[in-house]
This record gives C-alpha cells, structure tokens and sequence, in this order.
C-alpha cells in the first residue's frame, strides 16, 4: 500500500508538469497531438515514398467506383496490374504486380497528390467523338396518332373531235388508318375499244406497313419483287418484301470511310468534289470518319488533318460506290406467292397459273454483296445466284448463273457479266447474256418470249459540266 505522503507528492509533481506546459507553450509527452502536421511540412516535401496506397481513379473524366492501389517505387508512380485491368487501362498482356504507370499507352495522365487521385485520358479507338458518322438521321420526337383517312386521286380528260366528244379517266382511292391502307384504282372511257368494259379495275390491294422491320406485307394485286436477273410478274397473291422507303435512318448502300491515327487533339476537314468542308475535332487515338457523302463510282476524298500547332496533313483515300450494293450486313428479301395476272389494263379480272418466287441478299462487306433467288410454278423449276463486287475501288462486276428445269425442254441455263466503271468524266459499261435454248422462267412458262441473248457495250465521256458524248454498242 502506498503512503500518503508518497501519493501527495505525485499529485505535487503532476501540477507542476501541467504548469510548465502551459507557461513555455511545450506539451508533456503525455499530452501531445498523434495527428499534429510537422513544422515547415509542405506539398513539395512530401515524397510519399510509402503511398499513396489506395486511390481514386477517373478515367476520361468518369470516376470509378472501384479504388487502385498505387505506389511509389524510385520516384516513378506504379499501379496494381489487375487494378489497372478492372479500371480499363491498357495493360500488357501478362503483367503482374505493380507496373509503371509511365510505360502504360495512355495519351495524358496525372496524379493529384492532395485528392489523391489518378486521373487517366486513353487513347481513342474509333470511338466517343472520334466515331464521326456523317449520315444524319431523321428526327422523330413528336407522339403520332393514327387517324382514318380517304384518299381519292383522279385524272380526268375529254377531247372533241368531228362533233364527237370522247372522256376517260382514272381514279385511285385508298382508305387508310395508321400503317394499314385499302386501295384500289379503275380506268374508265366513254368509248371503249370493242370488246373491253367501259370501266376496268386496275389493282386493288390491301396492305400493312412495319416501319421498325422495314417490311411491307400486300394482299392483293401486284407487282413481284425479285433479284437482278428475275422477270417481273403481275400477280394477285400474297407479298411480304423489304421496303426501305420506310427506314430513313438506313444507309443501304456502302459509303465511304476513312481510319486514321492521331497523337494529339487533331482538327478535321474533308475535300470532296472541289469543296472543302470541317469535320470536327478528334482526341489523340483512332478515328473513323464514316457515311462520307458522295456520287456513286469511282471518286477520291482527302483527309486534312491539323494539329494543334496548325500543322497540316492531307491523306486521299479511293473509293467505288454503287446502288447495286448492299450496306455490310444489311438484309433485302421478297416473297411473292399468287395467281399470275393477264391482260392487264383490258380485263379487270383475268388470273392465270399459280407463280411462287423469292430472293434474298446481304451486303457481306462494303465490297461485295451476295444474293440467291428461286422462282416456280406448275411444270418449271428456276433457281440462281448473283455476286456484285468491287475490283479494286475503280469497277464493279456482277456475275449471274441460273439453272432451270421445265418438264417438256429439260434443263437450260443463263450466265451474265456485267463491268462497269463510272466517274465524273469516263463512263463504260460491258457485258453480256448467255442462255441456252432450254432456258425457261415463269415468265416464259406462262407465255411471254424467253430471255434473249445480248452483249452491250455502252460509254460516255463529259468533257465539260452539262456536256456529255454518250455511244453504245449492242447485239442482240
């Protein structure tokens, strides 16, 4: 047990401590702050050596949620590899540990000491805003409503001669609600040909229009939607087809594209057609210029780069366009099933054999599309396929091959080749037909003339604006 004087004395000792602190402005050891900031600590003294351990990081200006482990080694900045990996940046292959954050592809990065935070910008590849596509979709903000319309167009015309007065018209009426329409059209003449009606119904179809797929279903009179090398029919059946028409937004055809590489924030501008236009601005990384508006052939586009010093650089890129192409992965299809119309125009209501046919294409690249199609009807089979492709951005060649089989003649054949090349001042175009003489289709099995033979060879030259030679050669 300790004496009473002896704990009077520590009692003594402890006030004279608590004394002393407070007069000379020095904290006991006991006292003193854990978290007290060192005299003369400043951002310039602090090395972090040690740290900074874990930090913030933002990438492109977008803060993870996830934190990175970070750290000094001989003054250069390190980061965890998988860390690095999880946040997005581009780390190699392998890589383990901790790996400088200097030896990383990245266009900028910087370290703030007192967020204690990394922040990273990566190069671009052909996306954000060096993705720059210069096809402009059509807006579509508005709510729309379906409302019940009659539609009637009419043609009238009389003529007076010798005393006599002769009138015909034509009519078209279609009633329509939303994407549905009910249609049909007559002609009509005071004095008919001898033996046709004074009235004739022309077509008269009911259809449905699918604008999100694109597709048009008819019921009712018309036309068959084939391939290159398919004869149209006039039928009254069923038809379920691509439509375009419906889908502004689609680029259909292929277009023009330009890639590129750039180190710093780059201006671009583009030079077509003898204009030259801005772009806009790219970030250091890929970019991709793409849907750069042009005629179609053969043509050439310069890129004009400028940098942020007003360097510039100008690189062409060549190109061929046509109509007879399909967009990479873009789809066409048509299939048509009914009865064939005769004497169109003279009878309002003459349906021959039963006709089935159907195509489809795709666009396998921007150079070359691929298409396959078949037609039958009662007694004749007929099936082919087509290629069109680009030859080295200065032509496009197309191939056709058809085989048929018609119960009375056997099997026949039809093989086409078609070149063309064509620009602002040099056009041609050749090619040429061949079927054997037991070709057959449905139009020939249902009493049109089969197919012909022919080789053409068409060219034109523009040796000034509004100025063309046009000559052509052809047999049949």
């Amino acid at each position: 047990m300790q004496s009473q004087p002896s704990s009077a004395a520590k009692t003594l000792l402890t006030a004279f401590a608590a004394l002393s602190a407070a007069l000379t402005g020095t904290p006991a050891t006991a006292q003193s702050d854990p978290f007290a900031i060192p005299r003369g600590l400043t951002a310039n003294t602090v090395t972090g050596e040690e740290g900074p351990g874990l930090s913030e990081i933002a990438v492109d200006g977008a803060l993870r949620a996830r934190m990175v482990d970070l750290a000094w080694e001989n003054g250069a900045l390190t980061i965890d590899a998988d860390a690095a990996r999880a946040a997005g940046l581009p780390v190699p292959d392998g890589a383990s540990g901790f790996v400088r954050v200097d030896t990383l592809k990245l266009a900028k990065w910087n370290f703030d000491r007192f967020r204690q935070r990394l922040s990273v910008q990566l190069f671009r590849e052909s996306d954000r805003g060096n993705l720059i596509d210069l096809h402009t979709a059509p807006r579509n903000d508005g709510i729309s409503r379906p409302l019940t319309v009659m539609r009637v167009d009419y043609d009238l015309t009389a003529t007076l001669q010798q005393g006599k007065m002769r009138a015909a018209g034509f009519a078209d009426a279609a009633l329509v609600r939303g994407n549905f329409a009910l249609s049909t059209s007559v002609q009509a003449s005071s004095a008919p040909v001898p033996g046709r009606s004074a009235i004739t119904r022309l077509n008269t179809a009911a259809q449905l229009a699918m604008p999100e797929r694109g597709v048009t279903i008819t019921a009712g009179d018309f036309i068959s939607a084939g391939g290159q090398s398919q004869r149209a029919l006039r039928v009254g059946g069923l038809q379920i087809a691509t439509d375009f028409a419906l889908r502004p937004d689609l680029v259909t055809s292929p277009l023009p594209a330009f890639t590129g590489q750039v180190s710093v924030p780059t201006g671009l501008e583009l030079i077509a057609a003898d204009r030259r236009y801005k772009v806009g601005e790219v970030e250091p990384g890929e970019f991709t210029v793409r849907n750069l508006p042009t005629a179609a052939g053969r043509g050439e586009i310069a890129i004009v780069l400028t940098d942020s010093s007003g360097r510039e650089a100008i690189q062409n890129t060549r190109f061929y366009t046509s109509r007879s192409l399909l967009a990479p992965d873009l789809s066409e299809f048509a299939l048509n099933a009914g009865f064939v119309r005769r004497r169109y125009g003279e009878v309002s209501n003459d349906y021959g054999e039963f006709a089935a046919s159907a195509y489809y294409r795709r666009g396998l690249s921007p150079f070359l599309t691929a298409e396959t199609s078949a037609e039958w009807t009662p007694g004749l089979l007929n099936v082919g396929g087509r290629a069109d492709f680009v030859v080295g951005n200065v032509a496009l060649v197309s191939g056709d091959v058809r085989f048929s089989h018609e119960n009375d003649v056997g099997v026949g054949t039809l093989t086409s080749l078609t070149v063309e090349s064509s620009g602002r001042i040099f056009s041609a175009r050749g090619g040429a037909v061949l079927t054997s003489a037991n070709y057959r289709d449905s139009a020939s099995k249902l009493g049109d003339p089969p197919p012909p033979e022919s080789c053409f060879a068409p060219f034109s030259f523009n040796f000034a604006a509004n100025s063309r030679i046009p000559r052509s050669a052809a047999r049949p």
